[in-house]
């Protein structure tokens, strides 16, 4: 699982200064040019669709203590009530299930992260007779198991990350989509699935204005660089990055894919009035090359506009936050 071992945050008493040394970064605060493509189908969610094997949920970790001791993560409760009892039950079961999420939250301690809230939505998936990722739907797990037939599956966890603290009359934050592949080898490139581009995006609330947007990723292979992303839309609260999710491996005759993508959103807002609210990720996962035009609307809802919903499907995840 990729570390980002690179990235130092601080947020600082009026501001965060991101400091990016060897990781591939983008940030923009202009607006990207739109194509004027036609909406014909919205991309199907595989979220809360019955028919699929997704786990989702969320814990909030406003009363749980975070420290790192010699690499390993302390965790302690700052109260013994039972709802704090419980965020710290599902936090140590989230962990144990989810391989990755214990370094993820070592590196954001060690860079003064203020982790406050995650989400999480995973998604088992597999290679169908067209050498497509796609989806698994409940029925087929379990009649795979009632004949005993082995199946290899990958997954997909998409987590969303909140990071925020008040500085005088301003409180900022920091929204964070983290989307991990597992459970996938590289392809043949005359065989690979994956043509043309996925998209990653990140939702914050509406109260915020985005002052700042990153784009990371690392491939499955290491030492053939970072993925690039391309900043598609970005409005007052939320934004999305496009990315090509293979590359040929040097000198042979396969490709290798995107293990981890991260994008982030920091902004700011002089509302200091305690609200709740929801931060969002969303992950389109793509076929073949699609006449996809992403659209956001005044409110910071995203519009997917794509050719053929057969060609794609998407994965979200969900925090809500309190202050």
């Amino acid at each position: 699982m990729s570390k980002f071992k690179n990235l130092t945050a601080r947020l600082l008493t009026t501001f965060f200064i991101f400091s990016l040394t060897s990781i591939n970064v983008q940030a923009t605060s202009t607006q990207p040019n739109k194509e004027n493509i036609k909406n014909e189908k919205e991309v199907i969610d595989i979220t809360n669709d019955p028919n699929y094997v997704v786990s989702k949920g969320d814990v909030s970790l406003e009363n749980i203590e975070l420290n790192v001791n010699e690499n390993e993560l302390v965790i302690n409760s700052k109260k013994r009530d039972a709802e704090t009892i419980n965020d710290l039950q599902k936090l140590k079961s989230l962990i144990e299930k989810h391989d990755g999420l214990e370094d993820d939250l070592i590196n954001n301690i060690k860079e003064n992260h203020n982790i406050i809230s995650i989400g999480y939505s995973e998604a088992l998936l597999k290679l169908n007779d067209k050498n497509e990722i796609v989806p698994v739907t409940k029925q087929e797990l379990l009649s795979k198991s009632s004949l005993g037939e082995p199946q290899k599956y990958g997954k997909l966890t998409l987590y969303t990350f909140v990071d925020s603290a008040v500085s005088g009359n301003q409180r900022f934050t920091v929204g964070y989509s983290d989307a991990k592949w597992s459970g996938f080898d590289g392809f043949n490139v005359e065989t690979a699935p994956y043509v043309g581009e996925d998209f990653i995006s990140i939702t914050i609330p509406s109260r915020y204005t985005i002052l700042n947007n990153y784009f990371w990723g690392s491939y499955a292979t290491s030492g053939i660089g970072n993925p690039n992303g391309r900043l598609t839309e970005v409005s007052q609260n939320s934004l999305i990055y496009a990315f090509d999710e293979l590359t040929k491996l040097p000198g042979i005759n396969a490709t290798t894919y995107t293990n981890s993508i991260r994008i982030a959103a920091r902004a700011s807002t002089n509302n200091l009035t305690p609200t709740t609210e929801m931060y969002s990720s969303q992950y389109i996962h793509t076929y073949s090359k699609l006449n996809l035009s992403p659209s956001i609307s005044s409110g910071g809802s995203i519009d997917w506009g794509i050719g053929s919903s057969d060609e794609a499907w998407k994965l979200s995840s969900y925090c809500t936050t309190n202050f």
